[in-house]
């Protein structure tokens, strides 16, 4: 290019030389003479101009470079001036200010153009797919940050080989939201057969627009997508909005925590949070939420009120709600249930209960650790310890992990129980019994005493002794056991 541009400025300085030396003026007062005055006058024209179209060159030539770098779609035709030198693309920052003029081809299935896989790793004609429909997130689902959404493509196998379980579903550029590297297909597909593929995702936790794409993969390791070519990818594009909480609830417990949210003082390891009553700020990755629908790490969906933690990808971050003062009563009971919400597979988390009375320091009453493994933990202190005294309650979260997590306080309330009625009378009456069968020999002697004297009569009271040992070894073995047994 230097040498371009010097050549044209030798042909420009000699072409001036040339029209100077043919015409003759008279000198002038400041000793120059009109043919100088001129040449020169001409010479910064000419230099003006040649640095103008110097830089409008190097700029096309840059923005012919930039877009040299980008293989072009399958069906995009690029074209090339004579004149035009391809530059390094380290070219210049002024590239960066220069809409290019070429129109790029964009795919009709999205508003934006869609990246291919590159020619050498396109499966043969064996391997095909038709992309059916998007059974479920259509391109510009909008989404709240943080949720957890499964993507279905319906898809049908329009190659000659079967795809088996070897098969892949593999992820290839943009935002993963959360999904693995590579999914083995669930079942084998037979050529004409249709496949409903469905993966397990996460929106982000910022707001914005999100975009991945997805391709199948043969068991020798080569991509495929649908299209004429066999090389257009399956799509995942949500819109993501900040997270917006419930309506918090009016309180229905002695003391109800979720009803209790804005109203206690929440501390964050980093940074502030968001609350319901605070609105959002989509910067936050932390907050807390009121939900009524949660679903749990087990896979069940519930309808009752929730206090719903979000914790930021920090390890070791932490969230603590400080929550105003209850007075105490006999027979009151912390309760609810702890865990991890649906599909936080990475979630790894410790809960803690603590009080504080005054300015004291908080005291632990007890820690949970929790991880994904499809259980939740119900949760029932009695705090008849505390009665009689005004005490914060502390609900705090801490995330052992370095992944983003949802982990939940379902309904936590405290609850009055009074103490149920006590089996001791029952338990009593077994003694009262017995004692009944003991005296029961006392009257042996007595029956005794009395025949005694009645020696005299011997043959007519022959059948006594008869009915003496009859009696006793009959009642008094056979009462006792069954007495002892009724009050065990």
């Amino acid at each position: 290019m230097k040498a371009r541009c010097w050549s044209i400025l030798s042909w420009v300085i000699i072409l001036s030389l040339a029209l100077a030396s043919c015409s003759v003026f008279a000198p002038s007062p400041d000793g120059l003479s009109d043919a100088d005055r001129q040449q020169t006058a001409v010479m910064e024209t000419i230099q003006a101009r040649l640095t103008e179209q110097v830089i409008e060159t190097v700029v096309a030539q840059a923005t012919q470079a930039a877009q040299s770098t980008q293989p072009p779609p399958a069906t995009a035709t690029a074209t090339t001036t004579p004149e035009s030198v391809v530059l390094p693309p380290t070219a210049g920052p002024t590239q960066t200010s220069v809409i290019p003029t070429r129109t790029p081809v964009v795919p009709t299935r999205t508003p934006t153009s869609v990246p291919t896989v590159p020619a050498s790793t396109i499966a043969p004609p064996a391997d095909r797919m038709e992309f059916v429909k998007d059974v479920t997130i259509p391109d510009g689902t909008v989404l709240t940050s943080g949720s957890k959404f499964t993507k279905t493509w319906r898809i049908k196998n329009t190659g000659t080989s079967t795809w088996t379980t070897s098969y892949q579903l593999v992820f290839y550029s943009g935002n993963a939201m959360g999904g693995k590297a590579a999914y083995n297909l669930p079942a084998s597909v037979k050529p004409g057969e249709m496949l409903d593929l469905s993966i397990e995702l996460t929106a982000p936790a910022t707001a914005g627009s999100f975009k991945g794409l997805w391709y199948l993969r043969n068991p020798s390791g080569v991509n495929f997508g649908y299209g004429s070519n066999g090389n257009e990818a399956l799509v995942v594009s949500i819109q993501v909005t900040a997270y917006s909480s419930e309506t918090v609830p009016a309180s229905i417990y002695p003391y109800d925590f979720t009803a209790s949210l804005c109203s206690a003082r929440w501390l964050h390891s980093f940074d502030k949070i968001s609350l319901p009553c605070t609105g959002y700020d989509t910067l936050q990755q932390t907050w807390a939420a009121v939900t009524s629908k949660p679903k749990f790490e087990t896979g069940r969906e519930d309808d009752e009120r929730t206090i719903w933690i979000h914790l930021e990808a920090e390890k070791e971050g932490w969230l603590q709600g400080v929550f105003t003062p209850y007075r105490v009563q006999t027979n009151d009971h912390f309760t609810g249930w702890i865990g991890c919400m649906y599909n936080s597979k990475d979630c790894d988390v410790v809960f803690s209960l603590d009080y504080q009375i005054g300015n004291n320091k908080p005291v632990n009453i007890k820690k949970w650790e929790e991880k994904y493994d499809e259980k939740i933990v119900k949760v029932d202190i009695d705090l008849s310890f505390l009665a009689g005294q005004d005490v914060k309650f502390l609900l705090g979260v801490t995330n052992k992990g370095g992944s983003a997590v949802d982990a939940f306080w379902f309904v936590p309330a405290i609850r009055n129980f009074p103490p149920p009625p006590t089996a001791t009378p029952t338990v009593t009456s077994s003694p009262t019994a017995t004692a009944t069968i003991t005296t029961s020999p006392t009257a042996k002697p007595t029956a005794t005493a009395t025949l005694t004297p009645s020696a005299t009569v011997t043959p007519s009271s022959t059948p006594s002794p008869t009915v003496t040992p009859t009696w006793t070894p009959t009642q008094t073995p056979t009462a006792l056991p069954t007495e002892t047994h009724e009050g065990s």
